[in-house]
C-alpha cells in the first residue's frame, strides 16, 4: 500500500505516510479512508504527513485538486508535513492545494520541528506525547485501512 494512514492519538490526530509513487487510485483511496477518520474523530482533528519515502507523485494537480475534499471536512484541524521540504514539486502541488482549499498547514525539514509546531497551534497536544507515539508506531501494523 502506497499510502499508510494511522491514528496516532485516536480521535485527534492521524498519520499518513506515503511510501512510493502516488497514483491516482491511491489519492482516491486516501480522500476515502481520511474523510472517514475525520468523521469519528473528535475535532480539531489534525493530519501529520511523513513525506520522507514518497515517491513521485503521478496525478495530475487537477485531480489532486478534485480529490482532496477531505481538506474541507469541518473537523479538520492543521496539516503538517515534514521531509522533502526542498522538493520543489511537492511544495508546489502543497502550496496550490493549500491556497485552494484555506488550509492550515506548514511544511518543515524535520520531524522534530512539525511536531513542535502543531504542539504549539493546539495546546490540547503535547510534543513529547506525539514523538513517542511517533516512534512507537514505525513499527507496528496501520491501524486504518
Amino acid at each position: 500500500m502506497p499510502i499508510v494512514r494511522r491514528w496516532l492519538i485516536p480521535g485527534r490526530v492521524i498519520l499518513s505516510k506515503p511510501q512510493d509513487d502516488i497514483m491516482l487510485e491511491d489519492h482516491i483511496e486516501q480522500r476515502q479512508a481520511l474523510n472517514a477518520m475525520f468523521s469519528t474523530g473528535q475535532p480539531p482533528v489534525h493530519l501529520i504527513f511523513d513525506i520522507r519515502e514518497m515517491g513521485r507523485v503521478r496525478v495530475p494537480l487537477a485531480a489532486v485538486i478534485r480529490y482532496a475534499s477531505y481538506l474541507r471536512h469541518p473537523n479538520f484541524g492543521w496539516a503538517v508535513l515534514y521531509g522533502q521540504s526542498y522538493n520543489r514539486l511537492a511544495r508546489l502541488m502543497t502550496d496550490t492545494v493549500g491556497q485552494r482549499f484555506g488550509v492550515k498547514y506548514r511544511m518543515f525539514d524535520f520531524q522534530e520541528r512539525a511536531i513542535a509546531f502543531l504542539a504549539q497551534q493546539d495546546a490540547s497536544l503535547s510534543a513529547s506525547v506525539l514523538l513517542e507515539a511517533l516512534s512507537l508506531v514505525e513499527e507496528g501494523p496501520p491501524v486504518w485501512p
